[in-house]
């Protein structure tokens, strides 16, 4: 990459894939988070972080996750993208524009989080990940849903509350991917406000940055699509209602500020989000 993707840490703004990083969950918690994610471009961000134009295309991505609580310092959980349906058009003989689609799981994610310090507002946690090659990598058209090898991340996770209102969370890390793919430098970050006793807003910020450490010859996925090099900066507004002391409806959208051989365009994500048993360690 010519262009590299710079970061401002001193927030360290996901599921990433979306995601960003769950509460944290008392002894015995459990949490279930349903949701969908949408985005559609004719327009991708190149190597060097130029717009260019492409045929249309789209993913949509149907993803669970779930955390439990072993103890009041150990959570471990799951993300699993259980549909990834991405569609692309393809110009054959110069002319003639089709439609090629593919659908399957993505790469699975196995967490485990552990509080190492805490006090009555600031929350200190170190999460290790392990990404399993549970997608498809080797798609006729490039529409992969995974990156066909293992890799493993480490990220240290901040969280600050403040009078049952405001909410700070930050997170950073790394991701390696083994199998000549380039690894990561991953941060996102959260700013929340309660609006109203049931209604949250929050700012959001994900990045992605890749090292290029990996073999180019590699490319992965079309742009975005579980693609080598691949990295970007979005800013987002999330708006959750609490329809029950347990259960929350959330909505957000992010939008690219900086992208590298990803797509050019606004994500869009909801879903439902249910706690059983215990509280989180913000309540």
């Amino acid at each position: 990459m010519k262009t590299k993707l710079i970061f401002i840490l001193t927030l360290l703004p996901v599921i990433a894939q979306c995601g960003g990083s769950n509460w944290f969950l008392m002894k015995n918690g459990y949490s279930l988070e349903i949701g969908h994610q949408y985005i559609k471009t004719s327009k991708y961000f190149d190597n060097d972080g130029e717009k260019q134009d492409f045929l249309d295309y789209s993913t949509n991505i149907t993803f669970l996750q779930t955390q439990y609580a072993l103890s009041d310092k150990f959570n471990m959980g799951l993300y699993f993208p259980a549909i990834i349906y991405s569609s692309a058009e393809f110009q054959f003989n110069d002319t003639t524009n089709e439609t090629r689609s593919a659908s399957s799981t993505g790469d699975m994610e196995l967490f485990g989080k552990y509080c190492f310090y805490k006090t009555p507002k600031s929350t200190f946690i170190v999460t290790g990940k392990i990404i399993l090659p549970t997608g498809t990598d080797d798609n006729d058209y490039r529409l992969n849903t995974g990156f066909g090898s293992f890799g493993e991340a480490a990220m240290l996770e901040y969280i600050y509350k403040h009078n049952g209102k405001l909410y700070i969370q930050a997170y950073g890390g790394f991701l390696n991917r083994e199998n000549n793919f380039t690894d990561e430098v991953i941060a996102g970050g959260d700013i929340g406000y309660h609006i109203l006793p049931e209604l949250w807003t929050v700012f959001l910020c994900r990045a992605i940055n890749p090292l290029e450490n990996g073999n180019d010859g590699k490319p992965g996925g079309l742009p975005g699509l579980a693609a080598n090099n691949s990295g970007y900066v979005r800013l987002g507004l999330q708006l959750g209602i609490g329809i029950s002391k347990k259960i929350d409806l959330y909505a957000k959208a992010f939008y690219p500020v900086r992208g590298q051989f990803v797509q050019a365009a606004p994500v869009y994500e909801a879903g439902i989000s249910i706690l059983f048993n215990k509280k989180t360690e913000t309540e």
